[in-house]
């Protein structure tokens, strides 16, 4: 699941409008700062937010500059990849696991900044790509960064579904259950509760 390559990816769609990038991006995450280039009217027509920080009276728009924190350089560079191309992040079901938290921060970013074509389209590739091998890890990232309520309830259908297959198969087991359930570092009340209503029938 490589990220797209910079600066030769946006050569590679722009040719001779090089002169064109009239935007700075800055990425900060865990100390490490990367620029990216991209153009002021392309990032403004992607989001509600970013017209507003552009077009509005703000530092964004007088610097040309957008500044990031906290956020991985492959979710901006996914989502240049985007706007351009169309093209959404790669994703297949036998490497999701490995990269759930890849996966939570574009979706985190995506959300955040109202990105919501992408969002939409994102949410439903994943979707249907969740199975018992990689449900517990996506879950988990997903809830960490609290970034999409879809993809959440599909995880929480898919673990349940998982449980009342063991049990119909193995008859009810609570302590099987319940290390599914201690499995999910950051599973919430509201499942906690559905599997606990599980282990009681």
């Amino acid at each position: 699941m490589s990220s797209p390559t910079f600066p030769a990816f946006i050569m590679s769609v722009l040719k001779d409008d090089i002169k064109s990038m009239d935007l700075t991006i800055i990425v900060e995450n865990q100390g490490n700062v990367e620029e990216i280039k991209m153009i002021r009217s392309v990032m403004a027509a992607s989001s509600p937010i970013f017209k507003t920080m552009l077009e509005g009276n703000f530092k964004e728009g007088k610097s040309n500059k957008i500044e990031f924190s906290g956020v991985l350089p492959e979710t901006v560079k996914r989502f240049i990849l985007y706007c351009f191309t169309g093209t959404m992040m790669h994703i297949e079901s036998n490497v999701l696991a490995q990269n759930a938290d890849e996966v939570a921060d574009l979706l985190n970013f995506l959300r955040q900044y109202q990105i919501n074509m992408y969002l939409n389209a994102l949410e439903n590739k994943i979707s249907p790509l969740i199975n018992f091998t990689n449900v517990v890890p996506l879950y988990d990232a997903i809830v960490k960064y609290g970034c999409s309520p879809t993809i959440e309830k599909a995880a929480e259908t898919k673990i349940l579904e998982g449980l009342t297959i063991k049990i119909n198969k193995q008859g009810t087991d609570p302590d099987g259950i319940k290390r599914m359930g201690d499995k999910l570092i950051h599973c919430d009340d509201r499942l906690n509760a559905r599997i606990l209503k599980l282990q009681l029938v």
